[in-house]
């Protein structure tokens, strides 16, 4: 992540806080600083002062729901992924509402191999989240790792839809040719991929998906 990229991270993560601070009635302003700190240390990847900042803050305020996903997350990344599904299940059940809660949420279950809840979460996600792009690679994501070449490919242009040009959902499309062994449109999708990229982004991704269809002519 380059210096632009992480700005652009605190920012909205601040933002983010400020907005769900404002409907949860305030937070003091040295909580808020806290957390300041520690969004800009977790976008360093400086995650243990990260979490210490966290904890000083939920320490002062339970109710800083932004806080404590943003632990959850820390231990999503630092592979304690059924703590994280802790945080983020009791989050979604606090606060309903809280679209980024459920979404760490279906990732962690992903991740720990529980694709049936993930698949139920994700069906009811669309249902009352259809719009969101997220939901739909989420869920073309849970289908590459069931082996659901279809409804991947069909969730894969449902977030094309609501998105419009994603590197993201270019490189699932490269994966996805790839792999079907058609390397002219994994090519194509690779090199839309690599043109709306931000810098330094998904360069090892496309090494190698690169490195793959080169050896496939040899």
């Amino acid at each position: 992540m380059n210096r632009v990229q992480k700005w652009f991270v605190i920012i909205g993560m601040v933002f983010s806080a400020i907005t769900l601070i404002g409907c949860q009635g305030g937070a003091d302003g040295e909580s808020e600083a806290l957390y300041i700190s520690a969004v800009e240390k977790y976008a360093q990847d400086e995650l243990r002062e990260a979490r210490e900042l966290l904890e000083a803050v939920l320490k002062k305020d339970r109710n800083f729901f932004q806080a404590e996903l943003l632990l959850g997350k820390i231990d999503f990344f630092e592979d304690k992924t059924v703590r994280a599904l802790a945080v983020f299940s009791r989050l979604a059940r606090k606060m309903p509402q809280y679209t980024e809660a459920r979404l760490w949420k279906i990732r962690s279950l992903m991740i720990l191999e529980r694709y049936d809840e993930a698949e139920d979460a994700l069906d009811m996600e669309l249902a009352v989240n259809p719009g969101d792009w997220r939901v739909h690679y989420q869920y073309a994501l849970l289908s590459a790792m069931t082996g659901n070449m279809e409804k991947r490919l069909v969730m894969l242009r449902n977030a094309e839809t609501y998105l419009g040009e994603s590197y993201r959902v270019y490189l699932e499309y490269a994966k996805i040719w790839y792999s079907l062994k058609m390397q002219d449109r994994a090519e194509h999708y690779l090199k839309r991929a690599a043109l709306i990229a931000p810098e330094g982004v998904m360069g090892k991704s496309v090494t190698e998906i690169e490195e793959r269809i080169a050896g496939q002519g040899r």
